[in-house]
């Protein structure tokens, strides 16, 4: 498996090595981990498309510390190509979509166009994104509607928790990334003059501010996860 797979999630590693061996030479993708600096660097390059295409100035696309993708959770598969390999491996011309998508459940993947109840299996968006909900995929899928965001936030909330820092946590974190002083305590303009930085190089709204979006990227880029044996609790409210 390429160097890159080795950033996924542990379960869902696995289960692409098992993929692979099951169906040898059938499985690619065109996108795996991204870390923050890789979301950063996808909303500037979104936000220059939007210039070159007459639109405003903002960023698109998932915050960083937001996306499966910066947890290991899911894949873009290159599914076209996939179908192609596997209908010439399993010797089945008719192999289509919906034969992929139920392929992929079997080891633990979920098109992000399903729901509780399966998807419509259309080619059309995000039908390239998978996420990984392993062998508990009732429980995530519980948390989906139409389509599996949901179900892959409830993920990542069990196992990082809520992504909630109070005024001190929010100084400490600054600190430890360079933007206060580690030796003195900020008078609120200062504090403000940091959030207000970190949210602009991290492309987010500078009004700073520490609100839920900036909250979450200071713990995801300045943060250290460990094991916890409070996942449970994590969930609820969600």
């Amino acid at each position: 498996m390429p160097d890159r797979f080795r950033w996924l999630h542990p379960d869902a590693a696995a289960s692409l090595a098992k993929m692979e061996a099951d169906y040898p030479g059938c499985f690619f993708y065109s996108d795996v981990f991204r870390n923050a600096y890789g979301s950063r660097h996808r909303r500037h390059k979104n936000r220059d498309k939007r210039i070159l295409r007459g639109k405003s100035a903002i960023y698109t696309g998932k915050k960083p510390g937001t996306s499966a993708h910066s947890f290991g959770l899911c894949t873009d598969d290159m599914v076209g190509d996939n179908i192609k390999r596997l209908r010439e491996l399993l010797e089945d011309p008719g192999f289509v979509k919906e034969d992929y998508d139920a392929l992929k459940r079997q080891y633990g993947w979920v098109c992000h166009r399903d729901g509780p109840e399966g998807g419509d299996h259309k080619m059309e968006s995000e039908f390239w994104h998978y996420n990984y909900f392993g062998d508990d995929m009732d429980r995530w899928l519980s948390h989906c509607g139409r389509k599996t965001s949901g179900g892959v936030e409830a993920k990542v909330i069990y196992n990082y928790g809520p992504f909630t820092l109070d005024p001190p946590g929010v100084v400490e974190h600054l600190k430890r990334l360079g933007y206060l002083d580690a030796d003195t305590d900020p008078s609120s303009s200062e504090l403000r003059a940091a959030v207000r930085k970190f949210q602009d190089y991290w492309t987010l709204n500078p009004d700073g501010a520490a609100g839920p979006d900036t909250q979450r990227t200071l713990l995801y880029v300045g943060g250290t996860f460990r094991d916890t044996e409070a996942n449970e609790h994590n969930l609820q409210g969600l």
